[in-house]
């Protein structure tokens, strides 16, 4: 869900920046790359734990471990990304009716799942007691 609302979110980007005349700003062009960087590490994160999540070779934890760092780090990048836009997109961004103001209140509301920083730890310990394992 947020990698899709992710890819929603920068295609309406996009095309408002057209409309505006603002997409040739090298400001507004720089905040683009940064947002399509998050959302290919999205991409692959989600890859990756779906990857692991179905191997059937992949013990529990593992598995678990892997997800986790894909959760947090689809949460940073769609945050990141966010605002981002928002900085393009100025106070359009916040007008309700506006595609992105619905998408980012979306993934704000989202995002926020239980326990981020136990997720966190509790993953990074894991890998740092199998270093021979990779997410």
């Amino acid at each position: 869900m947020a990698l899709g609302g992710l890819i929603a979110l920068l295609g309406y980007t996009v095309t408002q920046l057209r409309a505006s005349g603002r997409f040739d700003s090298p400001h507004c062009q720089a905040r683009l790359g940064r947002a399509l960087i998050a959302r290919e590490t999205s991409r692959l994160w989600v890859q990756t734990a779906a990857r692991v999540a179905e191997d059937p070779s992949a013990d529990t934890a593992h598995r678990v471990a892997t997800v986790g760092l894909a959760r947090i780090a689809v949460e940073t990048a769609c945050l990141d990304a966010m605002c981002l836009v928002q900085r393009s997109l100025g106070l359009s961004a916040f007008r309700q009716g506006n595609p992105v103001e619905r998408i980012c209140r979306d993934l704000a509301t989202y995002l926020r799942q239980p326990a981020p920083d136990e997720v966190l730890t509790e993953a990074a310990i894991w890998f740092a007691c199998h270093p021979a394992a990779s997410a």
